[in-house]
């Protein structure tokens, strides 16, 4: 009769479920047990945690085989979402935020999920940190429809550096290469190549570590490593190429984006880069 062994069955019926959908079988009915074992922990004494992951089927519903075993309710998965949320359970908060600032739902629902935002910032969320980054970064305009209106967002660049600047010390990749943009271009703050340069590292490195829970990666990867984020990649290797010392490391960067990633929208732009060294001898 104890809730916190009840979840982890719970969970032991999820992992079935996950092995279930690789192996392609019915994951339906290990997903509806896992549910009934995170309802009864919930049941016992609002489990934080089985709040938190019975929310996600409420939200995707469960398939059978032949029929669907659990429809999709988002009131219900608001609730379990709202339920852990003010059990201080940060995952909650920041999932919550996500589900409520959804445009087509009202202004007072907005307004909680931003709230929820910057709780869970505060109490050191980096994802919550980051969108909040991203929100101030373009902002949010007003736009009336027939279901309401949307919560307005002023654009405030000192305050998304703020929320950037958390995240990425605390291991945020996408932080960190928006730290490097700002530098880069002086966006709410001096213009400093150097300091771009050590944020794109930083986004470049985070990148290619599977867990990053710090800016100091466990294992260090060379900076144009082909399984590398091609994004801080490409930013890291145009500021490389502003220092004649360090275009050689630019070169590798460039290689490694075309010939591994070639992102569509980049292509023309590394060909030019790579005709450029070549035609010129730039970087040895």
């Amino acid at each position: 009769d104890d809730s916190e062994a009840m979840f982890r069955v719970g969970q032991i019926h999820a992992a079935a479920a996950a092995a279930a959908a690789i192996a392609l079988e019915n994951k339906g009915e290990a997903d509806m047990d896992a549910m009934y074992w995170y309802q009864r922990a919930i049941s016992k004494d609002n489990h934080p945690r089985a709040n938190f992951r019975i929310a996600f089927y409420y939200l995707h519903g469960i398939q059978g085989q032949d029929q669907e075993l659990l429809e999709p309710d988002l009131d219900i998965a608001v609730h379990h979402l709202r339920n852990a949320a003010k059990q201080n359970d940060q995952d909650a908060m920041f999932e919550l935020g996500q589900l409520l600032l959804k445009q087509e739902l009202s202004l007072d629902q907005q307004l909680e999920g931003f709230g929820w935002y910057e709780i869970a910032a505060d109490r050191g969320s980096r994802d919550a940190q980051r969108e909040l980054g991203n929100l101030y970064h373009t902002g949010r305009g007003e736009e009336e429809d027939q279901d309401g209106t949307t919560l307005v967002i002023q654009q405030d660049f000192e305050k998304a550096y703020d929320y950037f600047s958390l995240a990425a010390h605390l291991g945020d990749k996408t932080s960190a290469l928006f730290l490097g943009t700002y530098y880069e271009h002086g966006i709410g703050v001096a213009p400093n190549i150097e300091l771009a340069q050590s944020w794109y590292t930083v986004a470049v490195e985070l990148g290619g570590s599977s867990a990053s829970t710090t800016i100091t990666p466990t294992k260090a990867l060379p900076l144009h490593d082909p399984s590398g984020w091609w994004p801080a990649q490409l930013c890291l290797a145009r500021v490389l190429h502003q220092n004649e010392e360090t275009q050689g490391e630019a070169y590798q960067l460039f290689l490694t984006i075309y010939h591994t990633h070639r992102p569509e929208q980049h292509v023309a732009y590394l060909e030019f880069m790579l005709a450029l060294y070549q035609l010129r001898g730039l970087g040895g």
